[in-house]
This record gives C-alpha cells, sequence and structure tokens, in this order.
C-alpha cells in the first residue's frame, strides 16, 4: 500500500491507536497528489482504515491478527476468483505506481563460481554454505560483481561467488562455470516491490530498439535473474542490483543513416586517418587460376576484425570458359566476403566484356543493409588492376589503382565499440562470369582500432575542493620605481605569464600598454573624479575587454557588478575553479583594477592582490558588491608576436580620435582641455592636486619614459622586422620631446614652471605662470597631433 517502512516501525513502536490513524492519514493526504491511478488504491486504505476504526483497534498488538484475517480472506478470493482478485488488482496498482527504473547496460565476464547448492543432496543450503565462507575467511563483497544470488526452479534461493582461477574447490558445494554476458541492471531497495520493477524491465524491452530479453529456444532465460547487493547511500536501507540477461537485436538499419560522402580525399590522407595494425599476405607461389564458381572460391585464412582493409591485384584471361566448366554471363564480379557481408565490384552490363566496373554494392558494415554506388573510373579487365577496401575507423572508401572512386565518413559502424566484434575469415570470390580470373596479390591488413576516450583534457582534473587555495609565485602589479603605472596592463601581463604565452616575452607590460593604448595616449578628466591617468582605467567594460583579448587570441568572459550580485555563487565556484588551474580572475572595482589569486574557507573568503608588494589582501564573499570581473577563456587564435605589436600599432589611431566621454578627452584634445582648464583657474583652490592635477602629469612622464620615448610595442615590431625602424626611430624622437631630458621638452619645461610633480597651489594661482604651463601643455598638443600624422603614414604603408 506503498507505505515507507518507516512508518510502518513507528506503527509498531507506538500503542497509541491516534499513531497508526496519522499514518494512514497521512499517506491519503499524500495520495490526493499522485496520478489517477491512486484513486482506486486511496479506496483500499480507506477501506482498510475504517476497519480498523470499526473493530474498535485500541492497542497495536492487535494489528497482527488484523493482516492475519486479511490474508485468511484473500486466499479464499484467490480461490472463488484468480483473474479478479483485489490482490491482484492491488499490484497492478503498485506497477503503476512504481518509479520507472533507471536501466544500464553492462557486461559480466565469463568466471567460475562456487554455488550454495550442496554436492552430497543437490539442495541449495545458504546458511551452511555462508558458515562455510566465514570459517574460510570468504568474505562478502558488495557491488563489483563478484557474487550474486538467484531463485532456482524449486524456488530455492541460490547464492553465487567467484572463484580465483587457481582455486581448488575443496568445499562441500558444486562450482559452476558463469557464462557472464549481457545484463539489464535496475538499482532498488530491498523493501521496494521487486516484482514491479522486475516487470518494468521486461516491459522496457519489448520496446527497445536494440537490445531485448535473453531467451533461448525452449522460451527461458538464457540465465536466471540475478540480484547483486550494491553499497548503498542510505545505511538505513538495503540496495541490491537486479540483473536481467539480455542480448542485441538484430540492427535495424532504418534506426541509422548510412554515413556522409566525401569528395576530394586522397588515398594518403585516408591512410594516415586509419593506420595499420598488423598485414598479412596470401601465400602465391604463382599466379592464381580462379575459374569462375562460388566452390573456386578462396579461403585465405587471414581472420579480422572491423576495422581492416583488403588490397587486390588481378588481371582476367581473354579466352572465354564454357558454361560446362562453371561459367556465367559477362564479367565475372570482384568479391570480398567477410562472415555474411560482401564488399563487391561489378558490371552491371552482361553484354560489355571490355570493361569492368559500373559500380560497387556491399553490405553496410555491421547493420547489413545494401548498398549500390556508381563510381566514375571504368578499367580494362585484362590488364592488371589494384583494387583496395578499406572499412576503416574513420574512412569507409575502395580505391581502383590507387585513385579513390568512392568514400563516406560517419558510417553507424564506426560509432559502435568495434573491440567486441567477433573476428571473421576473409574469402576471395569472383561471382560467374566468362573469363577466369588471376590473383598476383592478396593482403588483409587489421587497422588500429581507435581508444575513444570519455574526458575531455583537463575536464576532470580537480576531483576533489580544496578549502583553501592561493597561487604560486605572486609578484606584485605595477612597479612605479620601473615607471609601470597601469594596472589593467600589469594585470594582463600577469595572466599572459600564467598561461603561458610567448615565454621568451620578458615582459608583457609593455607590450600590453601599446595594446591598450596607455602607452601612446594622454588623457584628461574635465572631473575632480581622481586618479584616472590613463586609457585603460577609463575605458575597461565588456567591450574593451573583448577588444584587448582578441588583440592576443582569446576569449573572454566579463562579468558585470549586475549579474555577479543575481548569481554570485556560481561565479565564486567559477573563479575557484580558475584558481585551482592555476590561472587569476581581474576584478574592476570602480576605478581600482586588481587579481584574485587566491581563496579560503571554501571561497567565502577571497584573496587579491593591487600593489607592487604583492601583499595579499581579504575580501569576504559577502562585501563582495559593486565589482566586474574578466575570466579569461579558451585560445581561438594562435597569433604572432609580430602579429600582436602590428595590430597595436594600426589601432593606435583610435585612442588619439576617441571621442569626448563623460568629461574625459584624449590625445591632442586631451593636453588642450587640460591647457584651458589651468588658464581659467579650476585648481586655484583645489587642496587635492596630487589627484586631480599629477595624476596627468603621471601620464605624460610614464608615456615619456616609456622604453626611451617610444613604447616597447614599436620596439618590438622593429626588431621582429626591421622594415619598422623607421617608424620606431620617429616615434622615439616624438615621445622623447614630451621628457624630463631637456629644458624645452614638456615634462621639464613642466616642472621648470612649477607645473610637474612639483606643482603647488601658490603656482597655481599664479596668473602669469599658469598660462606659461598652459602653453607648454598647447606644445604638447601638437607633438601628439604630429606622432597621430605619423603613425597615420605609417598605417597607409602597411596597408
Amino acid at each position: 500500500m506503498q507505505i515507507p517502512v518507516k512508518d510502518i516501525v513507528r506503527i509498531y513502536e507506538n500503542e497509541d491507536m491516534s499513531t497508526v490513524v496519522k499514518v494512514f492519514v497521512n499517506r491519503i493526504d499524500e495520495i490526493e497528489e499522485e496520478i489517477s491511478a491512486l484513486t482506486e488504491l486511496k479506496q483500499v486504505v480507506n477501506e482498510f482504515l475504517q476497519a480498523m476504526m470499526k473493530s474498535g483497534i485500541t492497542k497495536i498488538s492487535a494489528l497482527p491478527l488484523l493482516y492475519e484475517e486479511m490474508d485468511k480472506h484473500l486466499d479464499a478470493i484467490n480461490k472463488q476468483n484468480q483473474q479478479n482478485s483485489h490482490y491482484q488488482k492491488l499490484s497492478e496498482i503498485s506497477d503503476r505506481l512504481t518509479r520507472e527504473p533507471d536501466i544500464r547496460i553492462l557486461e559480466l565476464p565469463e568466471m567460475r563460481m562456487l554455488t550454495s547448492i550442496r554436492t552430497d543432496s543437490g539442495q541449495s543450503d545458504v546458511d551452511y554454505y555462508n558458515d562455510w565462507n566465514l570459517l574460510h575467511n570468504h568474505k562478502k563483497l558488495s557491488g563489483i560483481h563478484s557474487g550474486f544470488e538467484y531463485q532456482n526452479r524449486l524456488n530455492e534461493t541460490v547464492v553465487l561467488r567467484m572463484m580465483s582461477a587457481n582455486d581448488i574447490n575443496n568445499s562441500p558445494f558444486t562450482e559452476i562455470y558463469f557464462e557472464g554476458g549481457l545484463f539489464a541492471a535496475c538499482a532498488l531497495y530491498v523493501d521496494e516491490d521487486i516484482g514491479s520493477y522486475l516487470r518494468k524491465v521486461i516491459s522496457h524491452f519489448e520496446s527497445n530498439s536494440y537490445y531485448q530479453i535473453d531467451y533461448k529456444n525452449n522460451g527461458e532465460l538464457r540465465h536466471e535473474i540475478l540480484i547483486e547487493t550494491i553499497l548503498s547511500d542510505d545505511e538505513q536501507r538495503e540496495r541490491i542490483e537486479l540483473l536481467v540477461p539480455i542480448r542485441k537485436r538484430l540492427p535495424n538499419h532504418a534506426l541509422f543513416n548510412n554515413g556522409s560522402t566525401v569528395e576530394n580525399v586522397s588515398l594518403d590522407e585516408i591512410n594516415q586517418s586509419n593506420p595499420i595494425l598488423w598485414s598479412e599476405d596470401y601465400a602465391l607461389s604463382s599466379e592464381i587460376r580462379h575459374i569462375n564458381s562460388p566452390k573456386f572460391s578462396i579461403p585465405t585464412g587471414i581472420n579480422v576484425r572491423y576495422p581492416f582493409r583488403v588490397d587486390l591485384a588481378f588481371r582476367m584471361g581473354r579466352d572465354i570458359i564454357s558454361q560446362y566448366d562453371g561459367a556465367g554471363r559477362g564479367i565475372p564480379e570482384i568479391i570480398i566476403r567477410y562472415g555474411k557481408e560482401d564488399f563487391t565490384i561489378y558490371n552491371s552490363s552482361c553484354e560489355d566484356l571490355t570493361v569492368l566496373s559500373k559500380g560497387i554494392k556491399f553490405h553496410q558494415p555491421v547493420l547489413g543493409n545494401i548498398c549500390h554506388i556508381p563510381i566514375k573510373q571504368i578499367f580494362d579487365p585484362h590488364a592488371v588492376n589494384h583494387l583496395t577496401w578499406i572499412i576503416g575507423a574513420k574512412h569507409f572508401a575502395f580505391a581502383i589503382n590507387d585513385e579513390i572512386q568512392y568514400c563516406s565518413i560517419d558510417n553507424p559502424y564506426m560509432k559502435m565499440d568495434l573491440m567486441n566484434m567477433p573476428e571473421q575469415e576473409i574469402i576471395i570470390d569472383t561471382g560467374q562470369g566468362i573469363f577466369k580470373t588471376y590473383f598476383s596479390q592478396i593482403k588483409v591488413s587489421q587497422l588500429k582500432i581507435p581508444y575513444k576516450t570519455n574526458i575531455k583534457k583537463g575536464e576532470i582534473k580537480m576531483i576533489t575542493r580544496q578549502e583553501n587555495n592561493l597561487l604560486t609565485d605572486i609578484r606584485g602589479i605595477i612597479n612605479g620605481d620601473k615607471g609601470e603605472n597601469y594596472p589593467f596592463d600589469d594585470c594582463m601581463a600577469f595572466l599572459m605569464e600564467r598561461l603561458g604565452e610567448h615565454p621568451k616575452i620578458t615582459n608583457w607590460y609593455w607590450i600590453f600598454t601599446g595594446i591598450t593604448g596607455d602607452g601612446f595616449v594622454q588623457i584628461y578628466n574635465k572631473n575632480d573624479t581622481p586618479w584616472i591617468d590613463n586609457a585603460s582605467q577609463y575605458l575597461l567594460n565588456a567591450e574593451y575587454a573583448q577588444y584587448i583579448f582578441d588583440a592576443v587570441g582569446y576569449e573572454q568572459t566579463y562579468v558585470t557588478s549586475e549579474q555577479l550580485t543575481a548569481n554570485k555563487m556560481m561565479y565564486v565556484q567559477t573563479l575557484m575553479s580558475y584558481i585551482d588551474r592555476g590561472i587569476p580572475v581581474i576584478l574592476k572595482r570602480g576605478y581600482d583594477i586588481c587579481l584574485y589569486v587566491g581563496y579560503e574557507n571554501m571561497g567565502k573568503t577571497l584573496l587579491y592582490i593591487r600593489d607592487s608588494d604583492a601583499v595579499i589582501r581579504r575580501r569576504e564573499i559577502e562585501t563582495v558588491t559593486n565589482e566586474d570581473w574578466i575570466f579569461v577563456g579558451d585560445r581561438k587564435k594562435e597569433m604572432s608576436m609580430e602579429e600582436i605589436c602590428k595590430n597595436a600599432v594600426i589601432n593606435i589611431p583610435r585612442w588619439f580620435e576617441h571621442p569626448e566621454k563623460d568629461g574625459v578627452v584624449f590625445g591632442s584634445a586631451a593636453f588642450r582641455a587640460w591647457a584651458d582648464g589651468i588658464e581659467r583657474g579650476r585648481y586655484e583652490n583645489d587642496t587635492a592636486l596630487d589627484d586631480h592635477y599629477c595624476s596627468f602629469v603621471c601620464n605624460l612622464a610614464t608615456n615619456a619614459s616609456n622604453g626611451g620615448g617610444a613604447p616597447l610595442v614599436i620596439e618590438k615590431l622593429a626588431e621582429l622586422n626591421p622594415q619598422y625602424k623607421k617608424l620606431r626611430d620617429r616615434m622615439e624622437e616624438l615621445y622623447v620631446s614630451y621628457s624630463n631630458q631637456e629644458d624645452e621638452y614638456t615634462w621639464k619645461a613642466l616642472e621648470n614652471l612649477g607645473g610637474g610633480f612639483n606643482v603647488t597651489q601658490e603656482v597655481i594661482r599664479n596668473k602669469e605662470q599658469r598660462f606659461k604651463i598652459a602653453a607648454v601643455l598647447r606644445d604638447a598638443a601638437e607633438i601628439s597631433d604630429e606622432i597621430l600624422r605619423t603613425v597615420n603614414d605609417a598605417i597607409a604603408d602597411m596597408k
């Protein structure tokens, strides 16, 4: 009646009638939510409950008496009407309510097995068998297909235990040889309805297109239904597995596609994709004169299994054989027989005796359906011809004189387990025709069977989850002492180092200053937002990140703060997986850009670095808000360093010509806007000049000193391709003019006027002085214009 065992235990442990009633009432409530079949079962349960109430049962000890009385009534009813008994009706309802079994197919090996059948009586004695095994230290093992039980025709339970090949049976029990084979396995708990599950398993295979229950000719099962104890995930319930013998149905070719035809493929390509494991030549003392009659076919004695190939060299005589010698009509076929499957080349015209090959016909391997394929080459059968049939793991192909006439891929047999296919002998035949056929070569080759792995590279590398993890050999991010002031560029450099990209590049940072535009372009913020001193710091978003990762041939995933907030735990698990693989994750919080490099406490605490000292900082996951995360993806394109640098140069104009956005301007416009702000007195009362003024001096100074005046990306390009040395020299000359090497250079001139890193409010309030500072910046704008013209001229030559 579908009442859980734990509730039945509660009934027996509690004498209070209310417990009994509550159990059944709860069951009735559950029934209300189940499928329509439960309507009948609900009525049965209600009637049972009412019967209990009417009987006035107050002690649970009376319950067994009620069951005993019910059994008597059921026996009486079964005798009166076996077909319509309530018991059978309940069984039918139970079958309908039993969950669909999770069926898997497995193959049990052949093995010796010791049974519980005594040699003296021929009867099964499970208790004695169990005692004997314990005395001889034979432990019961679960779930490794070494021990089973079944019911024999006498309804005795028979227990089986695997014996090793070297065991000597000195027990009082008989041993058997278990032939193994295919079985359908269905796991369930012993307190579930085993009969219902068994009926569902059998019903499942009545409509299965690939397997069927394995009955012998007399209608009996190939082997009794086995039960194996398996480990349970619930220690309160014992778990078993039903094992029902099955076999493969004859393949129905209608369920499969015949494969896809491939054009313009060479024999060399096919040979490389279908390598030979071994080859054997059929022994020929001289040319074989083969009279065309089936009884004169050539059994090679060479057995192979799929995949294989056969190479033949043959010619046909010109003398016509009389019908009395076994001749037929027309040109003989050339046939390779493999079990019940043939691979044949034929001439559809019986009258044309000068040519062979109007087409090929063959049985689709394993499936057995016949295919007819016309082929393009018609050849002289009386000359020596070479035929090749390749029934390979990757290609199904036929060649005449080393020219492919037909080739297909993705044939059904290629997806099957070829290791389990039986070996068959190769037999050569010609059918019946009017010419004698002479063979000078018969070569059979077993092709390699590729091992099909089920795991993608790195897919289950981490089979356990660490509680804490931190990347090794962590270095700092941006080193101001080396002129490295752009955090996103160094985060990308750190990432490329960890991915092993172009390992000979010792400083990816300067390459990325060229890719991101930071190393080329001046920016200026008309607003009072502090510390925006480079393009990437301001522009970094999903679109900009995609451009940067594209520039080095990688995919990426940009997770916005909204996406992170909506599904934080999923992204935290992803971050942990990246750390476990040794790959950091970039984060952007406002204008702060740094790297997550570890985690603690199963991801509840994230570890990050943001400075040159590589100090590990911690952030509790609940405080992670308003952050964007960037995950590197797979490499989508191999890119040479020259290609990377050249593309960076081609994209330089986009930074100089970037339109003003939210008060931030770029290139020449940045210098002029900075000069305008100074002239208007923007900084007269500014007490945070380090943030609002010196950040732009830092941008200028960094680019002026970058690689001695020219961003390293151009230096690297010229090193890889000398034709760009002229561009490198001119760009170095222009960027040096921003430096502090001479008084007239931009940075040095600003310092001389008190408008560089040494700026003070006193200087900036001096109207005459600040106009001189602005004039220096306007000269710098002219240099920026010249840089853009130089690059555009170089790009025109590149194209």
